[in-house]
C-alpha cells in the first residue's frame, strides 16, 4: 500500500489563509475607499456644473428680459418719433400757409395778414424748414442705428449664453459618461480580481 503525501504547495495552514484574506480584504478596503473619494469628488464636480448652470440660466433670463426692456424703450422712442413727424408736418403746413400768406400780401392780392408782433422773413423761414428736414433725418438715422445696436447686443448676448449652455451641458455629459466608463471598467477590475483568487 502506498502512502499519499500532498504537493508542499497544497499544504496551508489556516494562518496563511487567514494572512492571504486579510490581505485581500484590505486591497478591496483600499479600492473601495478610492471609489468613494472619487464619487465624493464626481458629486462636487457635479454640484459645481449645476451651480454653474443655475448661473447661466439666469444670465439668460436677464438677457431676454434686458432685451424685453430695450424693445420697449425702443418703441418709446418711435412713438415720441413719430410725435415729432407729426409735429413737423404741422409746422411745415403753418410754414407753407404763411410764406403763401406773405406772398399774396407782397403781390398785393390779399392783406397782410401777419401779426405785427411777428416779422417772419422768407429767409428765415426756408432755414427753419431745412432745419426740420435736417433734424428728420438725424431723428430716422439715429433711430435705425439705436435699433440695430440694440439688437447686435441683443444677438450677441443670446449667443454667448447659448455658446455657455451648450459648453456646460457637453462638460456634464462627458463627466458623466467619463465616470460611467470608469466605475464600469473598476466593476470588471474587481470581478476578474474576484474569480482569479477563487
Amino acid at each position: 500500500m502506498s502512502f499519499y503525501r500532498p504537493h508542499p504547495r497544497q499544504k496551508r495552514t489556516c494562518e496563511e489563509h487567514k494572512a492571504e484574506l486579510e490581505e485581500e480584504n484590505y486591497h478591496l478596503r483600499s479600492e473601495l475607499q478610492t471609489e468613494v473619494d472619487i464619487n465624493c469628488q464626481n458629486k462636487r464636480q457635479i454640484n459645481q456644473l449645476e451651480k454653474d448652470y443655475s448661473c447661466l440660466k439666469n444670465q439668460l433670463y436677464q438677457a431676454r428680459k434686458d432685451m424685453r426692456d430695450k424693445g420697449k424703450y425702443i418703441s418709446s422712442l418711435e412713438e415720441r418719433l413719430v410725435e415729432s413727424e407729426e409735429q413737423v408736418e404741422k409746422l411745415r403746413y403753418q410754414i407753407k400757409t404763411i410764406s403763401s400768406q406773405k406772398n399774396s400780401s407782397e403781390r398785393g392780392n390779399s392783406p397782410d395778414l401777419y401779426n405785427p408782433n411777428i416779422n417772419l422773413k422768407m429767409t428765415t423761414i426756408t432755414e427753419l424748414a431745412n432745419a426740420i428736414d435736417e433734424a428728420e433725418r438725424d431723428n430716422k438715422i439715429i433711430r435705425r442705428q439705436n435699433a440695430e445696436e440694440v439688437e447686435q447686443m441683443a444677438i450677441a448676448d443670446f449667443h454667448q449664453l447659448k455658446t455657455s449652455t451648450q459648453n456646460l451641458v457637453e462638460r456634464m455629459a462627458n463627466n458623466i459618461t467619463r465616470k460611467k466608463t470608469q466605475q464600469l471598467a473598476r466593476i470588471d477590475e474587481l470581478g476578474a480580481e474576484k474569480f482569479a483568487l477563487q
